[in-house]
């Protein structure tokens, strides 16, 4: 076993290289935050008309624990979140804003 340096994202992480068994590298990624599980994709419609709009709405969303992406489409009125939060947290957070939110759908 060795400890490998790569970057990936900007960031620095040490990888465990294993080859046990099969004789190919297997690696897992340390520490364990960097693994991420129960993404789910969830769409709002929100009524917004300018970019100080969306920029409230993203902002607020991104204070959300568990969101990784917010993905706006302004023209189409349409937020696109990528993460494990719940959708009710996501919604409340759109509401804070002041901004009328209609959920579409949550693909998981």
């Amino acid at each position: 076993r060795d400890l490998v340096r790569s970057r990936g994202l900007g960031d620095v992480y040490k990888r465990q290289v294993s080859t046990q068994s099969t004789g190919f590298a297997k690696f897992s990624h340390f520490p364990s935050t960097n693994i991420i599980t129960n993404m789910a994709k969830t769409e709002f419609r929100v009524e917004m008309t300018c970019k100080g709009c969306s920029g409230a709405v993203r902002s607020m969303l991104k204070k959300v624990d568990g969101i990784e992406d917010v993905q706006i489409d302004l023209e189409a009125k349409r937020v696109v979140v990528v993460g494990s939060a719940s959708t009710e947290a996501l919604t409340e957070a759109i509401k804070k804003t002041g901004k009328a939110t209609t959920f579409i759908k949550r693909e998981d």
